[in-house]
C-alpha cells in the first residue's frame, strides 16, 4: 500500500473501504461519511453528482493540507459489480483533482487517488 510514501511526503490521507461500494449509490452514500464535504451532503437513493462534485471540491479545499490523497480499498467490489459507475466515478474524481489543480481556489491542491484490491485488475503495488 502507498500510505508510508504519501505520509513521508506529506500527504492528508482519507481511507475509503469499498467492502460495501458495488454501484455509484453506495460509492456516494459512503464517500459523503468519510470525505470531507462543504456544503454538507445528504445520503440519496438517487445521489446528485453534480452537488457531489462540488462538495467534495470544496470540502477538500478546507483542509488545511495542499496534498490529499484518497486510498480505496476493496475496488475490486463496484468493478465486479458496475464497471460503467466505476468509470463514472473515476471521472467525477478526475475532474475533481483537475479543478482542484488549477487557480480555482487560494491554493492549488495535488488530489491523488489509489484503487487498491487484490484482483485480477488490480497489479502489486512496489512502492515506487
Amino acid at each position: 500500500m502507498p500510505e508510508g510514501a504519501l505520509v513521508q511526503n506529506d500527504y492528508y490521507i482519507y481511507q475509503l473501504n469499498g467492502e460495501n461500494i458495488y454501484d455509484s449509490k453506495t460509492f456516494y452514500n459512503i464517500c459523503i461519511d468519510v470525505l470531507p464535504t462543504d456544503p454538507p451532503l445528504a445520503k440519496k437513493d438517487s445521489p446528485n453528482f453534480d452537488a457531489f462534485s462540488d462538495s467534495i471540491r470544496g470540502g477538500i479545499s478546507e483542509q488545511e493540507s495542499d496534498k490529499v490523497a484518497v486510498i480505496w480499498t476493496k475496488a475490486q467490489n463496484i468493478a465486479n459489480n458496475n464497471l460503467n459507475d466505476l468509470f463514472r466515478i473515476i471521472q467525477i474524481f478526475y475532474d475533481i483533482s483537475t479543478s482542484l489543480n488549477e487557480d480555482y481556489f487560494d491554493i492549488t491542491i495535488d488530489l491523488l487517488i489509489f484503487l487498491v484490491d487484490n484482483g485480477q485488475n488490480f497489479p502489486v503495488f512496489d512502492g515506487e
